[in-house]
């Protein structure tokens, strides 16, 4: 199962990047631009992951959970990964994104325990926004702020399946883990990213 474990956006950031993406696609068609809803910070994508693994991936992500409290983050400028001709278009975080390095840093140290090794790239936290597809992206697109709330709290971190299907990954919640706390129990809820 094609697995990773991410941290979520709330309802009011999620409204503030509809709006954001709403705006950028009549700034440039040529991009293929990411649904609000499923909009998440990926701490770790592990890829192929046998279904006998994934309660060790679960234990990981909550015990890294576990020792960790709330944290806020917020939204900050727009960004491309890629050069001259960006591959990926993002919001960079802003805020406690030390607390988030060090989550992410516990996450990457329980799953090494289990066998899972560690990710090679270094750590940079963004919301990806669209990818380009055809046609040069404006440059202009930088100057770009969104209007709205900017700011969140991260209550828990998410371990995802992500199916792939022609209109775009299908996001499965497999569980939930709050932080600095045991848990929730597994949960199966899904969003399209479309």
């Amino acid at each position: 199962m094609r697995t990773f474990i991410a941290v979520d956006t709330d309802p009011d950031i999620r409204q503030t990047l509809g709006r954001a993406v709403g705006e950028l696609r009549s700034l440039a068609p040529g991009v293929k631009w990411s649904d609000p809803a499923a909009m998440h910070i990926t701490l770790r994508f592990l890829g192929e992951v046998p279904d006998r693994d994934l309660p060790a991936v679960i234990a990981a992500a909550r015990e890294a959970a576990r020792g960790a409290g709330p944290l806020t983050l917020a939204l900050g400028a727009p960004a491309s990964f890629g050069g001259a001709e960006p591959r990926v278009l993002f919001l960079g975080i802003e805020g406690e994104t030390a607390a988030l390095s060090a989550l992410r840093a516990a996450l990457e140290d329980r799953l090494a325990a289990r066998g899972f090794g560690r990710e090679a790239r270094a750590f940079s936290p963004h919301l990806t926004l669209g990818r380009p597809k055809k046609g040069p992206v404006p440059p202009s697109w930088r100057d770009f702020t969104p209007a709205g709330v900017k700011e969140w709290t991260v209550e828990e971190l998410t371990v995802y399946a992500s199916t792939l299907t022609p209109a775009g990954p299908v996001y499965t919640a497999l569980a939930r883990c709050a932080l600095g706390d045991e848990g929730a129990p597994p949960a199966a809820e899904t969003a399209d990213n479309r």
